[in-house]
């Protein structure tokens, strides 16, 4: 299964070890370049199926409320839905959020709604920087700016501070608490 549709340059697959194996065989003859992630199970593959209940069981003992924000689910690449749309906050989040284990992680989809929602600056707060990468190649030839504020190479203070400095030089200063 394609599992991580993480941009037009970068799919992951996930499934059993000879499957896989033999579908980067494939791809390896055909001039794409195939890497074999190490990872404890195929995630976002229905060999993880049986983990989606106790999650929602789990999710399920939560308060869940409606987002306050837009935010977009992995699992459709859609927006979770809103207080307007009329329906139970905690069902419809658990409708997105508990199949997600065995569902494919859709972040082309993702990015490209936000896009279409007018998002034009994505941040990605964490310690790499692959979300920023997958960002780029996503909106390649779109106005957008893809900030990262932990890049492995630069450490974390250095990152964090370039990235304040590129949202500054977008119209985004920070917004420093006042002193009372």
């Amino acid at each position: 299964i394609a599992a991580n549709k993480n941009s037009p340059k970068m799919t992951v697959i996930a499934g059993e070890t000879k499957p896989v194996k033999q579908a980067m065989a494939k791809f390896e003859a055909e001039g794409f370049s195939a890497v074999l992630l190490q990872t404890s199970h195929a995630f976002h593959s229905r060999i993880v199926a049986p983990a989606n209940e106790p999650l929602k069981k789990f999710l399920s003992g939560l308060e869940i409320n409606w987002p306050q924000i837009p935010i977009t689910s992995n699992v459709d690449g859609g927006w979770y839905p809103s207080l307007t749309e009329g329906t139970d906050a905690k069902a419809a989040v658990l409708g997105k959020l508990a199949p997600q284990m065995a569902s494919a992680v859709e972040w082309t989809k993702q990015i490209e709604t936000m896009y279409d929602g007018g998002a034009r600056i994505f941040v990605e707060v964490g310690p790499k920087r692959a979300l920023t990468v997958f960002s780029d190649q996503i909106l390649e030839d779109k106005p957008h700016l893809a900030v990262m504020t932990n890049h492995p190479k630069q450490g974390g203070i250095s990152s964090m501070l370039q990235a304040i400095g590129m949202l500054a030089l977008a119209g985004r200063p920070p917004q420093w608490p006042k002193n009372n």
